[in-house]
C-alpha cells in the first residue's frame, strides 16, 4: 500500500514567492536531492523552508521531514500541500492521533477525499476493515481520477487478504472506467483478469515455441550437464502444456495442484530430444499480511526417448507482504535426484539437497514487475565428483509498455564449490555460471500470448572441459483456456 503519490502534489512554485533560485530551479524539475543540497545549510526565506521540507517528504526521508513540514506550517497553516504532506509521514511513521488531526484539517480545507484516503488507511491500522471499506468504496467515484484508482489498489488489497475474489473485478473495473488511459491501467485490467482467473478452479494453457540454439548438446534446463562438447547449432521445436488448480478450504486454507509438461526436438538433427513431465501438489494458508505454502513437486525428465532423472522436492516457506506490490516468500529446500544413466561411480549425480533461499516477487510502481531469489544449497551426491555448495541468484524485470505489450529482462549468477578433487583430473572443479536474457511480449485477443526472447549463458570452470557458452533466441505462442 503506498503512502504517497506524486500526483497529488503540485511540484511547481510561484516565480513571486522569494526563494533560492537554485533551488526553485530544482524543485520544479522535481530534482529533490538537489533541492536539498541547495537548501540544507541556508533557508533564509519562507519558500526556502517549505521546498525545503517538501523536497525531504518526495525522498521519503520522513523523519527528517516531519519537523521541518511543522515548521513551515506554522509560516502557512492553510497550504494545502504541506497538510498533506503531514497526513501521508504521520500516517507512515504511525502517528494515528496527528495523522487524524491532520485529515480533519484537510477537510476544512477541502480537501475530503484525500483526508479519506488516509482515514481509511488508518482504519486498517487500527483493525477496523469494515470502516475502511465503506470509506474506500465511497472514493471510487472521487473527483480526481488519479485518487479514485489509488483508492481502488488498497481495497482492492482488502478484499484479497479477506479472501473476497468475486468483488475484485468489478472494483477494478470501475477505478478503470475513470481513466482507461492512466498509469495503473494496466495493473487494474490484470486485477480483473485474476479475479476472474480466482473463480474458476481449473485454468489450462497450450503453446508452441522455435528456438534457434547454437549448442544443443547442453540440456535446454541449463544446468550444466554436458554430454558432449558441441557447437552444434540447430533450431529446436518445443510443445508444452500448463494445468493449474485451486481449491479454498475454508478457514484461510488453500489446497492447490500444478501440472507441466513440455516436449522438444530439432529441426535437422535426430538427437537432443528432451522430455519433462512436473507435478505439483500442496497445502497453504493465507492471513491478513503473511501466509505459508507447503508445495511437493516430482519431476521425471526423458533425453532421446530414455529415462534420463526423476526428482522428488519439497520447499515450505513462509511469505510476507512488504511494501507497494512485493512479497517476500522465505522458504528451506529439501530434494532427491535419481539418475538413471552414469559413466562411473563417482560420476553418479543421483543424491540429496538441502538448502534455503529467499524470493522478492511482485509489482514496483505503476509499471514494473520483478523477481528476485537467492539460494544456497549443500549438494550430497552418491559420485564423489558431484558432491558440492552451490548458490546461485536471479533478478528478473518487466516494463509494462502499454496494457497489452511488454518488455522484460534478466541476469542470473550460479557458483558451484566441488567437494573433492576430480578422481580423473585430480583437481578441484568450481564453476561459474552468469547468463542473461531479454524478451519482448504481446497479448492479444484475451486469451492468447506470443513471446519472443533471446538468452545467453556463459560457463567457467577450473577445469575447462566443463567450460561452455550458449546462445538461444525463441519465439514463441500459447492459448489460456
Amino acid at each position: 500500500m503506498a503512502f504517497a503519490t506524486a500526483a497529488f502534489f503540485h511540484g511547481a512554485i510561484s516565480a513571486q514567492d522569494p526563494c533560492n533560485e537554485v533551488a526553485r530551479q530544482a524543485f520544479d524539475r522535481q530534482h529533490w536531492e538537489e533541492v536539498a543540497s541547495a537548501l540544507r545549510d541556508s533557508r533564509q526565506t519562507v519558500c526556502d523552508r517549505r521546498i525545503f521540507a517538501l523536497a525531504q517528504f518526495h525522498m521519503h526521508a520522513f523523519e527528517a521531514a516531519l519537523p521541518e513540514v511543522n515548521a513551515s506550517l506554522g509560516d502557512a497553516p492553510n497550504d494545502l500541500e504541506l497538510n498533506r504532506a503531514a497526513l501521508v509521514m504521520d500516517t507512515a511513521l504511525g502517528n494515528n492521533a496527528a495523522a487524524e488531526q491532520r485529515a480533519a484539517k484537510l477537510t476544512v480545507l477541502g480537501d475530503d477525499d484525500f483526508a479519506n484516503l488516509y482515514r481509511a488507511r488508518l482504519s486498517l491500522s487500527s483493525g477496523d476493515p469494515a470502516g475502511a471499506e465503506a470509506l474506500l468504496r465511497g472514493l471510487l467515484n472521487a473527483r480526481d481520477a488519479v485518487l479514485a484508482q489509488e483508492a481502488a489498489d488498497d481495497l482492492i488489497a482488502l478484499l484479497q487478504q479477506q479472501g473476497r475474489y468475486g468483488e475484485v473485478a468489478a472494483v477494478a473495473e470501475q477505478a478503470l472506467a475513470r481513466d482507461p488511459g492512466s498509469f495503473s491501467a494496466y495493473r487494474l485490467k490484470r486485477y480483473a483478469m485474476d479475479d476472474q482467473r480466482a473463480l474458476k478452479p481449473l485454468e489450462v494453457s497450450i503453446g508452441y515455441r522455435l528456438e534457434y540454439d547454437d549448442n544443443v548438446a547442453l540440456l535446454p534446463d541449463q544446468q550444466g550437464i554436458i554430454f558432449g562438447v558441441s557447437d552444434e547449432e540447430d533450431f529446436r521445436h518445443v510443445l508444452f502444456a500448463d494445468v493449474l488448480y485451486r481449491k479454498p478450504l475454508g478457514n484461510h486454507l488453500l489446497f492447490f495442484a500444478e501440472g507441466h509438461g513440455s516436449h522438444s526436438f530439432h529441426h535437422d538433427l535426430d538427437e537432443y530430444d528432451f522430455t519433462r513431465a512436473n507435478l505439483v501438489a500442496g497445502l497453504g494458508g493465507s492471513y491478513r499480511n503473511w501466509g505459508w505454502r507447503l508445495p511437493l513437486e516430482y519431476s521425471h525428465d526423458r533425453f532421446d526417448g530414455d529415462a534420463f532423472r526423476d526428482s522428488l522436492i519439497a520447499t515450505p516457506g513462509v511469505f510476507v507482504d512488504m511494501w507497494g506490490g512485493l512479497q517476500s516468500y522465505f522458504y528451506m529446500r529439501f530434494s532427491s535426484e535419481d539418475y538413471d544413466r552414469s559413466v562411473s561411480l563417482s560420476e553418479d549425480r543421483s543424491g540429496d539437497t538441502s538448502g534455503g533461499g529467499v524470493l522478492v516477487v511482485g509489482t514496483l510502481g505503476e509499471r514494473w514487475s520483478l523477481r528476485v531469489f537467492a539460494e544456497l544449497d549443500d549438494v550430497d551426491t552418491d559420485g564423489n565428483n558431484w558432491d558440492r555448495d552451490e548458490w546461485r541468484a536471479q533478478a528478473t524485470a518487466e516494463f509494462n509498455l502499454t496494457p497489452d505489450w511488454a518488455i522484460g529482462a534478466g541476469l542470473r549468477y550460479q557458483e558451484a564449490d566441488f567437494d573433492n578433487l576430480h578422481d580423473v583430473f585430480l583437481a578441484q572443479r568450481k564453476d561459474e555460471t552468469s547468463s542473461a536474457f531479454a524478451s519482448l511480449t504481446h497479448w492479444f485477443r484475451e486469451h492468447w500470448q506470443i513471446r519472443a526472447q533471446v538468452s545467453y549463458v556463459e560457463q567457467e570452470s577450473t577445469l575447462s572441459i566443463y567450460d561452455f557458452d550458449r546462445t538461444v533466441i525463441s519465439l514463441g505462442v500459447s492459448y489460456d483456456f
